[in-house]
């Protein structure tokens, strides 16, 4: 009964001991208040709703803030919340250039094509389109 005991606490010490080494090895999450970055306030422009309301919009603001603040501006901790009906709080923590990210944040998407040639050659057969432009053709 009492090795049990033993093996116990020797197991709650050792469990201490790995957590105390983890602590001091991994660096710190340091947010806004203590690393410094950039805090946005963005409130929807009820004129621009064409026809819904905000409750149909915010949801759908703010998983695109999100996506931004994750994808397009690479902030690890960045943090988007709802305060309200209307107003959305973006947090950048460690993020030094405000302009690029007012910029960034406030676009709206853009889908670009590009015209690319896929064609059958001698040396790539494996591609699904084949020339079939005339003599005449450029």
């Amino acid at each position: 009964m009492r090795s049990r005991s033993y093996l116990f606490l020797l197991l709650v010490f050792g469990l201490a001991g790995l957590s105390a080494w983890l602590y001091t090895v991994r660096p710190y999450n340091m947010g806004l208040d203590v690393r410094g970055g950039v805090r946005f306030v963005y409130q929807i422009d009820k004129a621009d709703l064409r026809g819904k309301t905000t409750a149909e919009v915010a949801p759908k603001i703010l998983k695109v803030l999100q996506h931004r603040v994750s994808s397009a501006l690479g902030v690890v901790e960045g943090n988007v919340s709802q305060k309200g009906y209307d107003q959305f709080i973006v947090e950048l923590p460690g993020f030094t250039d405000e302009k690029a990210a007012a910029k960034t944040l406030g676009t709206s998407a853009s889908i670009k094509f590009y015209h690319a040639k896929n064609l059958v050659t001698e040396q790539n057969r494996f591609r699904p389109y084949t020339d079939i432009s005339g003599p005449d053709d450029p």
